[in-house]
């Protein structure tokens, strides 16, 4: 069971995402889920770690899998969010510049 679970909102107006809570306030031994919230049906997601090497898994698909730490944060890092329509195309994903959110030390 996660210790978080994070709600990455998506604005169908903007395709933008805002995660809630963001950033996230995590601790060495906490697990995080994530869920999207305001996608059109017949979506799916995926959350990409931007330092896979600090987490259990690189990736989230759905909102079963949650990620533990394997190493404490020491500064934020950031994920990216993409969301899929049924035939597997983009219909909005976060930048580099904008990331879908972040996580910091609690």
């Amino acid at each position: 069971m996660p210790h978080h679970t994070v709600t990455v909102n998506y604005n169908n107006k903007t395709h933008g995402f805002k995660a809630d809570p963001d950033p996230l306030r995590i601790k060495d031994t906490d697990t995080v889920s994530f869920k999207v919230a305001g996608a059109p049906a017949d979506t799916t997601f995926k959350i990409t770690m931007n330092e896979p090497q600090l987490f259990s898994a690189a990736e989230v698909n759905d909102s079963e899998t949650s990620v533990s730490l394997i190493e404490p944060i020491k500064i934020k890092t950031t994920y990216h969010c993409r969301l899929f329509d049924s035939k597997g195309a983009i219909l909005a994903e976060s930048s580099e510049h904008q990331p879908g959110g972040g996580m910091v030390p609690a």
